[in-house]
């Protein structure tokens, strides 16, 4: 005997294939692509400054803005290239401080999709220069002696009283001399005649 199928139980399978279409169509369609992490990670604190910032996503994009700007709001970053479902962007950080990196792309469905990340840049703080201790003196150099023309060259001699006379000065005194002698004799002479006539 043939069992009769109701009206609501053919209702019923309609429905539940109905459903289970809905939900293999819209699985895929539900599934857009997404940021799926950042280097510098977002909201991270980095000390050594990075030459680039990537931006990954879930699936492959196209036609990637990437716009990186300091802590004083100039920018940082160049032109952004793409590889598959990867974005890097070439960055120069000039200013420690929190940078932020806003972002925009195309998924693979044609979504355009838009988002913002942050990054902090805390640079070395440079070790501070040791000053001087009151009340001490620093190490001073002493400066070579300079040659100079005047400590090479000797000094000329000077005239000194103790020297002896010039020959014009001893032929002089040997003038004088010799006139003495001459008048001694001359007188010498006169009075010996004088005393022989006093005799004769």
């Amino acid at each position: 005997m043939r069992t009769p199928v109701l009206p609501w139980t053919r209702t019923a399978t309609l429905a539940l294939l109905t459903l289970t279409a809905v939900l293999l169509t819209a699985g895929p369609a539900s599934a857009h692509t997404g940021l799926s992490g950042t280097l510098p990670a977002d909201g991270a604190v980095v000390t050594e400054a990075p030459t680039t910032v990537t931006l990954s996503f879930s699936a492959a994009v196209r036609g990637p803005g990437v716009t990186v700007t300091g802590p004083d709001g100039v920018g940082v970053g160049g032109e952004a290239t793409v590889d598959g479902s990867v974005v890097t962007v070439p960055v120069t950080l000039t200013t420690g401080g929190t940078h932020t990196v806003d972002w925009a792309v195309t998924s693979g469905d044609g979504h355009r999709l838009e988002g913002a990340t942050t990054f902090d840049w805390a640079p070395p703080v440079p070790l501070p220069v040791p000053s001087a201790v009151p009340g001490t003196t620093p190490p001073t150099t002493t400066a070579a002696p300079e040659s100079t023309e005047e400590a090479s060259t000797p000094a000329a001699a000077e005239p000194s009283d103790a020297a002896g006379t010039s020959p014009t000065e001893e032929g002089a005194g040997a003038g004088v001399v010799v006139a003495v002698l001459v008048v001694l004799l001359a007188a010498g002479v006169a009075v010996g005649a004088v005393l022989r006539r006093r005799r004769s």
